[in-house]
């Protein structure tokens, strides 16, 4: 039982160290994108323009 529990922790220091990893590496190639959350303020835009038509 004590294998299964060392076992079950060095899988979740390994998941936070390729998490953390990941992030670092999404950091260093996010400096070339500058929109990336345009999409997102677009869709904000368009539903309150819906909610704005509806209450007319």
């Amino acid at each position: 039982m004590e294998i299964v529990i060392v076992v079950l922790q060095i899988l979740c220091v390994a998941g936070l160290a390729l998490g953390t990893a990941l992030s670092l590496y999404q950091l260093m190639q996010g400096s070339n994108e500058r929109f990336t959350h345009a999409v997102a303020n677009d869709f904000e835009t368009g539903y309150r323009r819906l909610v704005r038509n509806r209450r007319r």
